[in-house]
């Protein structure tokens, strides 16, 4: 974006140079900015990821008035702990957000690796996430949805295909919704497509950037300080099956 920018004033200082028109100065460089977002947009996935979050969220808030969303999310904001919060939220998130499967993963005991513990497939993910790789860094600097679609040779994403390729695979996954808790990463959710689709809708990522600061909220409000796995989960694992159809 810093070529693009760069190129577009020199063009517009060019024309203004060549004119001597200010008005035709402003309305040149608005034309050379356009041209400049659109190819930009066309050539960058991470261009095309920000500018579908945009889009997302302000249709989920300008046209998506389902009633089911809020009879879903009501019954996660009477939880207190941390362990009930994460094993009801990979069947809450299918159903609020028609996106199919949905896996938590949960930061162990000793900080170093994310393992698999709920999800609303029928055979729990076994392959872990070290603290260290690429897809939980990534989470780490995503402030809501990190979006896993496009091409696998993206420099955003091509560290998260070469090494969590299993696990995006294993867990049909075209989005992570990380969680976090002052600050820490302590948990995230792989998300898959909508309605049995490799790809996420819209109106699905809108939701899902929605429900990303309700989930924000509640983990937040969860009792103790401990945030890892040992003592919070009341079974382990627990397979989340998705009952409640949004």
């Amino acid at each position: 974006m810093i070529v693009w920018t760069t190129l577009l004033a020199a063009l517009a200082l060019l024309a203004w140079r060549s004119s001597r028109n200010p008005t035709d100065m402003m309305l040149l460089g608005l034309v050379f900015l356009l041209g400049g977002v659109m190819v930009a947009a066309a050539l960058s996935n991470r261009v095309q990821r920000r500018l579908r979050s945009i889009a997302a969220r302000l249709l989920c808030r300008l046209l998506d008035r389902r009633q089911a969303r809020p009879r879903l999310l009501a019954p996660l904001e009477q939880i207190r702990t941390l362990a009930e919060l994460f094993e009801r939220l990979p069947g809450v998130t299918a159903s609020a957000a028609d996106v199919e499967p949905v896996t938590l993963f949960m930061l162990d005991d000793e900080g170093s690796q994310y393992l698999p513990v709920s999800s609303t497939l029928l055979t729990l993910p076994c392959v872990p996430v070290a603290a260290d790789e690429p897809l939980a860094n990534a989470l780490r600097k995503s402030s809501r949805v990190h979006y896993l679609s496009g091409r696998t040779d993206d420099l955003e994403n091509a560290p998260i295909y070469a090494v969590n390729g299993p696990q995006v695979e294993e867990c049909q996954a075209a989005c992570a919704l990380p969680l976090r808790r002052d600050g820490t990463l302590v948990a995230f959710l792989l998300c898959g497509g909508t309605e049995g689709s490799p790809r996420l809708g819209l109106r699905s990522s809108g939701c899902l950037e929605e429900l990303g600061e309700r989930y924000a909220d509640l983990v937040g409000r969860c009792s103790g300080a401990d945030v890892t796995i040992a003592g919070r989960l009341t079974t382990s694992p627990v397979v989340a099956q998705r009952s409640v159809s949004a």
